[in-house]
């Protein structure tokens, strides 16, 4: 078992603990695990398929302006 002065001694470890853990392994623990964190992860999922998305269509655009055959002068393609 443990006692009253153990536990507290725990408590007071915790933060040191979570402080060096790898930010990998830190974010696994159920005390991270909440509706806001799952909240930012899902947008940040959604953010990194809309960056893929719009990097796509711009090499789609690159590839259309400088390697498909034919095409006048005048259909050119400016990419920024």
């Amino acid at each position: 078992g443990e006692t009253n002065a153990q536990r507290e001694k725990i408590q007071k470890l915790i933060p040191a603990v979570l402080a060096i853990l790898p930010r990998e392994l830190r974010h696994r623990l159920c005390i991270f695990d909440t509706l806001e964190r799952r909240a930012l992860l899902a947008a940040q999922d959604a953010l990194s398929t809309a960056i893929d998305a719009h990097d796509d269509a711009v090499q789609a655009v690159y590839r259309k302006a400088h390697f498909s055959g034919g095409g006048s002068p005048g259909d050119s393609v400016v990419v920024h």
